[in-house]
């Protein structure tokens, strides 16, 4: 993904989607399906999927002029219902389905007829849910359901953010950032966290002797621990050496209305970084 901005997501997710399916190997000869989530599901990346002959579905996201008026009219809030609308080409159909919440899919190859009978957990009960969970679920932890097909094989097919996002909840840690870079960068750690564990699931033959995701992240969060330990150690020892052999301490640099910009050394691969803590946290 790129940093598009805020005004032109739109074409920038629809560009996405494009080089994603005109990277697809053999295209021509497999069958493809691009599962996506709400953030792409715009009607342009639809019909360039169908255009590439690559049929796609996914999450759409409420937003000005979508879902179309007609189903934002409908106020059946019955569990388990479904209405679907075609667009004005007749390309895909957008739908509107009734969960916990209601949900709303669109796709370019499903049927609104077909159903799929799957065993689902009783969710936990919420003063939004509580009358259809009791009426479907009943004292039963997990219960047949004929849900829609389309919802099936979202389900199923899902993978990438949804899945990702996911993961990544698992132990976030909660900080709150003023500089630019310190999302970045957490971003970056929670990416390496779930790549990861996915190695580690793909890595072990038998399942029963994979780690939760839990157990797997605190493990992988000692390691970074002690590693850092290590390299920090290392980093300080070179800087009591550099110190008694030049014979001048080193300086910290510290921004002040004098000093209102960092120093350019901070670019400079010759020179070795390490963090600094204050006793006091005051």
């Amino acid at each position: 993904m790129l940093p598009y901005g805020r005004i032109s997501t739109k074409a920038g997710t629809i560009l996405t989607v494009k080089f994603l399916v005109e990277t697809l190997p053999k295209r021509g000869e497999l069958d493809y399906v691009v599962g996506m989530d709400n953030y792409f599901t715009h009607a342009g990346s639809l019909r360039h999927c169908l255009n590439a002959g690559v049929h796609a579905m996914g999450t759409a996201r409420a937003k000005r002029g979508w879902p179309p008026q007609e189903l934002k009219r409908i106020q059946d809030d019955r569990f388990n219902t479904l209405y679907h609308l075609p667009d004005r080409e007749n390309t895909y159909l957008t739908y509107r389905w009734v969960d916990n919440a209601v949900v709303t899919l669109v796709s370019t190859m499903h049927d609104p007829n077909e159903s799929v009978v799957t065993a689902r957990r009783r969710p936990r009960t919420t003063q939004t849910n509580r009358r259809h969970v009791t009426a479907v679920w009943g004292n039963d932890y997990i219960k047949d359901v004929a849900i829609p097909k389309v919802v099936a094989d979202y389900n199923f097919w899902k993978v990438g953010v949804d899945v990702f996002d996911q993961y990544m909840a698992t132990l976030f840690p909660d900080l709150r950032c003023r500089r630019t870079w310190m999302p970045l960068m957490i971003q970056a750690i929670m990416t390496m966290k779930v790549n990861s564990y996915l190695a580690h699931l793909h890595i072990v033959d038998d399942r029963r002797l994979c780690l939760t995701h839990k157990d797997f992240t605190m493990i992988w969060m000692r390691c970074l621990m002690r590693r850092g330990s290590q390299l920090v150690r290392a980093t300080r020892a070179t800087l009591v050496h550099e110190q008694h052999t030049s014979g001048s301490p080193v300086k910290r640099f510290r921004l002040s209305a004098k000093n209102p910009r960092l120093p350019e050394v901070r670019h400079s691969t010759d020179v070795t970084h390490a963090p600094c803590h204050r006793g006091d946290p005051r």
